[in-house]
């Protein structure tokens, strides 16, 4: 914000060698949202791949966005190459606490690798 950082994470992104890495462009954030449930394609039977509680949801293009991500453990390094998300941006709970308070509307969003 004017030029200076205002928050820093690591985080987990989508995992490229299961075919779900993160899209690489610039994007913005469509809206922001709080205790909502992330589900995966549906399946014939009505059930769904996955169906994820998250406190912060921020989607930027489509069904991918940035969201806390109280199961995991870790953040950061090469984990995206092995136990990355479905091509969301995962995140601490305190800091994509952090982030839902401070981001707005218009404010680019860079994803590349």
């Amino acid at each position: 914000q004017n030029g200076q950082v205002v928050l820093s994470s690591a985080c987990v992104t989508g995992n490229p060698n299961n075919g779900n890495g993160t899209p690489q462009g610039v994007y913005s954030l469509a809206y922001k949202a709080l205790d909502q449930t992330l589900r995966g394609e549906k399946r014939p039977d009505g059930s769904y791949e996955y169906e994820t509680p998250v406190k912060y949801w921020m989607p930027f293009n489509g069904n991918i966005g940035m969201h806390d991500a109280s199961w995991r453990s870790d953040f950061g390094g090469t984990i995206y190459k092995t136990k990355g998300s479905h091509g969301c941006i995962n995140m601490p709970p305190d800091k994509a606490g952090e982030l839902y308070n401070i981001i707005q509307y218009n404010v680019p969003i860079v994803c590349f690798y």
